[in-house]
């Protein structure tokens, strides 16, 4: 995972940086192995994103960005981004007005929920409904892993 795919208010652990010109410029910056950073803010379309790293408040472009290799330190995190296993739904990040939640609520998808991931990021309910959500529904759901 890159850093510019990590969501607002997430914490990422730098695991190394790409083979990039850039790359000494974004270590100079804090973007070191093992630093960790947050990502605070980001811009109404979504780029640049600010960062704190260091005590630091950084803005990088997403293409600078995804030369970062990163790990999530965060237990929970969007389905969007869950791998394969099993998760529980922990919270739907869904305003109301938009009737969605109910819409979620009716394919099984409620808080507490358990559910499946497949390699290829299609969602099973436990109790058998296969549900295709679009990345940017699935980056509203939030998940925690659970061990089966």
């Amino acid at each position: 995972m890159t850093l510019a795919e990590v969501p607002v208010g997430f914490y990422a652990k730098v695991k190394a940086l790409k083979n990039h010109p850039l790359a000494n410029k974004l270590a100079a910056m804090g973007f070191a192995p093992n630093s960790n950073v947050k990502v605070v803010n980001e811009a109404p379309l979504g780029d640049p994103k600010i960062y704190l790293i260091k005590d630091k408040l950084i803005a990088l472009r997403n293409s600078d960005a995804s030369l970062i290799e990163v790990e999530l330190l965060e237990e929970v995190l969007p389905l969007s981004l869950a791998q394969e296993g099993v998760y529980e739904v922990v919270g739907i990040d869904i305003p109301k007005a938009y009737g969605l939640k109910r819409r979620f609520s009716d394919l099984g998808i409620n808080e507490g929920a358990r559910i499946l991931v497949d390699s290829h990021g299609n969602v099973t309910t436990l109790d058998g409904k296969h549900i295709r959500i679009g990345k940017g529904m699935a980056s509203r759901v939030f998940v925690r892993r659970v061990q089966e």
